[in-house]
């Protein structure tokens, strides 16, 4: 059997593996991390280990602290933390830290990457943040690490779909779930949703990208379409995530809510990913303020009887809203704000609401999009967006 290490994994690791990663090195490692690359972690069930061939060059050291460049055999323990933070980046998100360059790459005024919410929780992403400090008294100890490490893992796993953390938009579905249409290549049977004709007036107008984004949530409301899904956004180099959105701390669920959701926002930056679509330095998505889209989404939650809030900026032109929900027959209205003037979603025989704004949009007007949850539970809504531009 071929071995697993971390270059494998990179991207696809759940918060839970950078944790046991995180408390096993802690533990203890007479190994300068800063030496070891990613092909020498290997994987053995749920342990980390370190294998015991040493590079013949030093000129790669993906995990080395900024004090450890040109130090070969650098083991002290605020360098080792570094490292354990470089590691636990680059099993998130698939990169390395400063655009792989490792502690080369940091100077004193290099902002540090702060991983973003969607790709694990606030105290991982925090935890993170602390150990990649330029300055090493700024960072916790090896024992603050692992005894943080040790907490989370303490802590009993949530069910797969649901949300992660208290704050921010990590959802915890699997990326498991996903991975045989990377490994397989299986034939996938591509599925035409047509909209109802004699909706609305405004059918006609809605751009074919917009009418493709909504069709695959609605079949996303079927997991058996999953993998179908998943590979036609991946043929669709048009969209990005709508990560800017701040999250409403009011209104959308948390950790301690039972939601179902679609699982869009993991499987969008899986693929995003893979388009390259992530900003390194600060940790972020490509997101809809990128004048290179027009087109984005974003998953989001919220509670029972409760009304989202998104203030959403830096769109120009023509735009167009569709508010997806995760079922069909979940109650709900949708209403946008520009300058004063009111918007009131269309509601399409799909469940689906759809928001114009013809009027030109300018760059630093604020369009206020609220969405208000009358349903008898917690529900997930997908926000998708056109901005013209023009």
């Amino acid at each position: 059997m071929n071995k697993i290490t971390l270059k494998d994994i990179a991207g696809y690791a759940t918060e839970r593996a950078v944790w046991q990663m995180m408390s096993q090195l802690a533990a203890g490692t007479q190994v300068p991390l800063g030496e070891v690359t990613p092909e020498r972690v290997e994987i053995r069930g749920d342990r980390f280990h370190i294998a015991d061939e040493r590079p013949s060059t030093t000129a790669y050291m993906p995990f080395a602290a900024p004090e450890a460049i040109g130090h070969q055999g650098v083991a002290n323990e605020q360098a080792t933390v570094w490292s354990i933070g470089a590691m636990a980046f680059y099993m998130l998100m698939g990169v390395g830290v400063f655009e792989g360059d490792g502690g080369a790459g940091q100077q004193a005024l290099t902002p540090v990457p702060r991983v973003g919410s969607t790709h694990c929780g606030s105290a991982l992403g925090n935890l993170i943040h602390r150990c990649l400090a330029f300055q090493p008294t700024e960072r916790p100890t090896v024992a603050e690490l692992r005894q943080c490490a040790e907490s989370h893992l303490a802590e009993k796993p949530l069910a797969p779909r649901r949300l992660t953390a208290p704050s921010g938009r990590a959802y915890k579905a699997p990326l498991m779930a996903f991975w045989p249409e990377e490994i397989f290549m299986t034939i996938a049977l591509l599925l035409a949703l047509a909209l109802p004709s004699g909706l609305s007036a405004q059918n006609d107008a809605r751009p074919q990208e917009l009418t493709a984004i909504v069709e695959r949530c609605i079949m996303l409301r079927d997991t058996a379409n999953a993998t179908a899904v998943s590979r036609q956004f991946s043929y669709d180099s048009k969209w990005t995530l709508m990560d800017e959105l701040a999250i409403d701390h009011n209104a959308e669920c948390t950790v301690r809510d039972k939601v179902t959701t679609l699982g869009l926002n993991s499987m969008g930056y899986r693929i995003a990913k893979l388009h390259g679509g992530v900003n390194n330095t600060g940790g972020r998505f490509r997101n809809g303020q990128d004048k290179r889209y027009n087109y984005s989404f974003i998953e989001v939650t919220a509670r029972r009887g409760a009304t989202l809030h998104y203030d959403i900026t830096g769109r120009e032109g023509r735009q167009m809203f569709a508010v997806v929900p995760i079922s069909s027959d979940a109650p709900f209205t949708a209403e946008l704000s520009v300058n004063g003037n009111r918007y009131t979603g269309t509601a399409a025989a799909d469940g689906v609401v759809y928001i114009t704004v013809d009027n030109g949009v300018r760059k630093q007007d604020v369009l206020k999009l609220s969405i208000e949850n009358k349903a008898q539970g917690n529900m997930s809504y997908v926000i998708v967006n056109y901005n013209s531009r023009q």
